[in-house]
């Protein structure tokens, strides 16, 4: 048996800070940092599905999750090339996506219900692959009115419509898989409504507690 590079999620609502904590990760040694994979979204076969998905997510929200679950696959690494003394931080896991970003989509009815069974039937596939097991998660925990300002502050094209009300969906649906033991990891919950020095403190610490670094 290969053995495998232990793999962290960074997890949170849009706009938590997700890619600044990587970026600050990917300073340490023995540490790969996968941000999510946006410009393959935006540019996937000449068309922008990211912004396909926020403008027309009845039509497109299919297409899209197929494409996310693969891209998110990858992110995880390959068996083969792992090092196991590597520590490999994914900007959201396939786990947030099913539990929070498919369950909001299905509610919000952006799927036909066979499409959202399509979806999990290959999510309870891919989760059973030893590399997608986490060996934690890192939960930034933010409020939704600051996840927003913050999102305004980035400026991201597909972002200029996102409401308060969505982003309140999105942090429901990551409490409440919290809550219920985020799908069995090892979780940490930090505090990113701080500045980001201190968030990167509560981070450490953590991640010195759990022995995934020095």
């Amino acid at each position: 048996m290969n053995e495998q590079s232990r793999v962290v999620a960074i997890e949170g609502n849009t706009g938590c800070g997700k890619t600044e904590v990587l970026h600050w990760l990917s300073k340490f040694p023995d540490v790969i940092t996968c941000e999510e994979p946006v410009e393959t979204w935006r540019h996937f076969s000449g068309q922008n599905l990211l912004n396909l998905r926020y403008t027309n997510p009845k039509r497109w929200s299919f297409a899209f999750q197929n494409l996310v679950q693969l891209t998110r696959l990858k992110m995880y690494g390959d068996n083969e090339n792992n090092n196991p003394q590597t520590v490999r931080f994914i900007e959201r896991s396939l786990h947030s996506n099913r539990y929070c970003f498919l369950e909001m989509a299905k509610e919000m009815k952006h799927f036909h219900e066979i499409e959202f069974t399509i979806l999990v039937e290959w999510f309870k596939y891919l989760e059973n692959e030893p590399r997608t097991r986490l060996e934690l998660i890192v939960y930034l925990r933010t409020l939704p009115a600051v996840a927003l300002d913050r999102i305004k502050s980035r400026n991201r094209f597909e972002e200029q419509n996102i409401t308060i009300d969505q982003l309140q969906n999105i942090h429901s649906k990551y409490e409440s898989w919290i809550s219920n033991g985020a799908s069995g990891f090892k979780f940490v919950i930090i505090d990113a409504n701080n500045d980001a020095k201190t968030v990167q403190e509560q981070i450490m610490f953590h991640l010195k507690e759990h022995h995934i670094l020095k």
